[in-house]
């Protein structure tokens, strides 16, 4: 079990409280989610991806210096997080018309109180397709890092598979792993609890996949494939 030593990083304090914030207004109308035109819009956990980017960022598991992509980047706080708190090239996809905006706007309020930050863009459109990247100058084999949290994973390993570079790595947050995705091979498969002693706390373990894993049914697992 590996315990993060949750270094103080200002920046990711101000995104999770402005998060925070959001979706303790959406909690009166059922909680901080949405239906899209293709499912629904769930918040990724916040503290779990801290934990998670700390540790794969001193891992090198991440390059923070290769650009990031979120394929189904929702209300932009993972594109916050990697770009403002992390210093990564980073860009999101979301397919949704007014999550879209809605990020982009959120994006835009966090980049003025952030710094120092690198920037973070939020384009509207599907994450599979390659128009939505060539109709702001982009590929999609410009990505070394797709993270998604399981929506439409399936697709978008596929597109990894078929599109990206040798050695671009995908991380899924949410799924049950598997040794191989496609062409893509398990790297890790991180388990991210709470501290029971202290909540506040996240731990992560890296249990490698085996006949005999055990897979906790309501736990947090988060998976890294290689292209």
């Amino acid at each position: 079990m590996v315990v993060q030593n949750r270094d103080k990083n200002p920046n990711f304090d101000l995104i999770q409280n402005y998060y925070n914030y959001l979706d303790s207004l959406q909690d009166e109308e059922g909680g901080p989610y949405k239906r899209t035109a293709v499912g629904q819009f769930v918040p990724s956990p916040l503290s779990h991806i801290k934990t998670a980017f700390d540790y794969l960022i001193e891992t090198n598991t991440i390059d923070t210096t290769k650009p990031f992509l979120d394929a189904g980047s929702g209300d932009g706080r993972i594109i916050a997080i990697s770009s403002l708190a992390y210093g990564i090239d980073s860009t999101g996809v979301e397919y949704d018309q007014e999550l879209c905006k809605f990020s982009s706007a959120n994006l835009d309020h966090l980049s003025k109180l952030c710094t120092p930050h690198k920037s973070g863009y939020i384009i509207e459109g599907d994450f599979t397709e390659d128009s939505t990247y060539s109709s702001k100058g982009m590929t999609f084999d410009t990505f070394f890092t797709v993270f998604n949290y399981i929506n439409n994973e399936s697709s978008i390993a596929h597109k990894i598979a078929q599109s990206s570079r040798p050695g671009t790595k995908f991380v899924l947050l949410g799924a049950f792993p598997i040794k191989h995705y496609y062409q893509l091979t398990l790297e890790k498969n991180l388990h991210l609890t709470r501290d029971e002693k202290d909540p506040d706390k996240i731990l992560i373990s890296d249990q490698p996949l085996s006949e005999d894993t055990w897979i906790d049914p309501f736990g947090t697992y988060l998976q890294v494939y290689r292209r």
